[in-house]
């Protein structure tokens, strides 16, 4: 309890309460001020006070341009609350604090909200099966500036090159987020641009995205690759209805998606060809995300937590056009949906479903996938389960970026002969049991765990007809930094233990980062042009 002098003579009794998430019981009341507080990371145990020198905090400016609240209006906890989210957002900080003061008898109240900038700058260490090796360093928070930068040198068995990212969320001083990455890795050259508006809110209710991609892939050994793609695409949306639970937000746009394939087809004579794709089209889409939120502590042993949307979310889009290459008028859909639970506390359940392709006297490109998790608090630390299936028909080499088949969803995929990675079909599922070990700065944790995985797989291009399983236990080292999401840096060493073909009978070590749950909760088409 604090005390703050009064307009008369007297004192009055202000209390102030702390909250990372909404506040309550302050609906309505007058903003006097609004104060912004930016701390420096925790200083980490060996050479933490030479690295803290070589850095900048985050200038104030960059919280306050996130800030959807200002002195002289009322409360809107709603506001608030997403205020806090997209602070966490940004990945830059191990905490988001809001502080509160309201004086007896007072309808109005002042807030302070402090946050606690991440050690930002970290080494890229990255492999990408089968044979890529990423190597370089990321800054998400140059300076203090809130801009992203990242360098990579890429090892693969073509050859090596490097790579080159950026991220600048006020560009031209204006509240619009663009983005830049430019690769050329032995012979394979790409670049993406993108400019988008934030996340739409009550406050600034319009969506803005405009996208580019160029990709130009080098010689290949293999019979069926990708030549050469590039999309161009546009669209603006407005929030509509109630936001009382969530944001409904209709859209429209337009898109160019054109790519060269060499591949075989019915028709081919066994023989592959070059074939091409150029659908021009017009989108439609609706997109719903939740406004109401929970929070879950215990994944990283109280070191943080992860915001659990209380609503179904999706984002659904129809594009209706003409492909100029293959002469035929054609549809493209591209979909997805899911929903969190929390059954009680310490529980936490996820369903996720995608769909996307193309419809008419075209190749289908056509993907369909749903994922299930379970989550439950354990002593020092949780159970974990998961469970995903995916599906992919008539897909152009290209579009096989886009399978969640991997090593992030599957923990026996080291297992997995090369020829049967890419099978068109495929279902995954693991159950972990996890330790928490120690904390790692404000919202980090190490832990440790125990796993059991298994994959099928059938129908791969590289041996048709043949249908492939394996089952494996392991070890897990894993990282956890939770701050609204929770990002997983884990490293994986399995042993085989039961296939239905050749295996190697070794302990097999895989690293990934991700999300904890890994698949990305959106649909495919904006996770290609990310």
């Amino acid at each position: 309890m604090l005390a703050c002098a009064a307009r008369g003579s007297a004192a009055q009794e202000c209390v102030t309460t702390q909250t990372r998430t909404a506040p309550s019981g302050i609906s309505n009341a007058v903003i006097r001020s609004v104060t912004v507080k930016t701390d420096a990371p925790i200083s980490l145990p060996i050479g933490g006070s030479w690295l803290s020198s070589l850095r900048r905090t985050t200038e104030t400016g960059v919280v306050q341009r996130q800030l959807l609240f200002e002195p002289n209006q009322r409360v809107d906890t709603l506001l608030v609350a997403q205020t806090l989210r997209r602070l966490r957002d940004r990945r830059i900080y191990a905490d988001v604090l809001l502080a509160v003061t309201r004086c007896a008898g007072s309808d109005s109240v002042d807030m302070l909200v402090t946050t606690r900038d991440a050690w930002t700058l970290q080494p890229i260490a990255r492999i990408v099966p089968p044979s890529t090796v990423s190597i370089g360093a990321e800054d998400r928070n140059i300076l203090g500036s809130g801009r992203s930068l990242a360098v990579t040198n890429d090892q693969s068995a073509s050859g090596h090159g490097g790579s080159f990212s950026a991220l600048d969320p006020w560009m031209f001083g204006r509240d619009v987020i663009g983005s830049a990455r430019f690769a050329d890795i032995a012979g394979n050259h790409l670049l993406r641009v993108a400019v988008r508006h934030p996340e739409v809110n009550v406050d600034d209710p319009w969506r803005v995205e405009m996208g580019f991609g160029r990709q130009r892939y080098g010689d290949s050994r293999a019979s069926e690759h990708p030549l050469g793609n590039l999309f161009l695409e546009g669209s603006i949306g407005h929030i509509i209805g109630n936001t009382e639970f969530g944001f409904t937000v209709p859209y429209v746009g337009a898109e160019l998606d054109h790519a060269q394939v060499l591949e075989i087809l019915r028709g081919d004579d066994g023989e592959p060809e070059v074939h091409r794709r150029q659908f021009v089209g017009l989108d439609f889409g609706i997109l719903r995300r939740a406004a109401q939120f929970d929070t879950a502590s215990w994944f990283a042993g109280g070191r943080g937590f992860l915001d659990i949307p209380l609503r179904v979310e999706s984002d659904v889009l129809i594009g209706v056009g003409d492909d100029r290459a293959q002469h035929a008028a054609a549809v493209r859909y591209d979909a997805w949906a899911g929903r969190m639970w929390m059954p009680h506390r310490g529980s936490l359940l996820g369903v996720d479903a995608w769909t996307s392709g193309y419809i008419g006297d075209v190749r289908l490109n056509h993907i369909d996938r749903a994922s299930v998790s379970a989550y439950t608090e354990a002593p020092r630390g949780y159970w974990g389960a998961r469970m995903m299936f995916e599906q992919l028909l008539e897909l152009d080499p290209d579009q096989r970026m886009l399978t969640l088949a991997n090593a992030n969803n599957d923990a026996s995929y080291a297992a997995v002969p090369k020829t049967m990675r890419g099978a068109d079909r495929a279902w995954m599922t693991s159950a972990e049991r996890a330790w928490s070990l120690f904390p790692v700065g404000r919202a980090s944790m190490l832990d440790a765990a125990v796993y059991s995985a298994g994959s099928v797989r059938w129908d791969s291009p590289q041996d048709p007809g043949k249908k492939f399983g394996v089952a494996l236990v392991g070890a897990r080292l894993r990282l956890l930094s939770a701050n609204g999401s929770i990002g997983s840096t884990r490293v994986d060493v399995g042993f085989p233990i039961a296939s239905n073909g050749s295996i190697v009978h070794r302990p097999l070590v895989s690293v990934s980062v991700s999300s904890l749950f890994d698949s990305g909760r959106g649909r495919d088409g904006r996770r290609r042009h990310q």
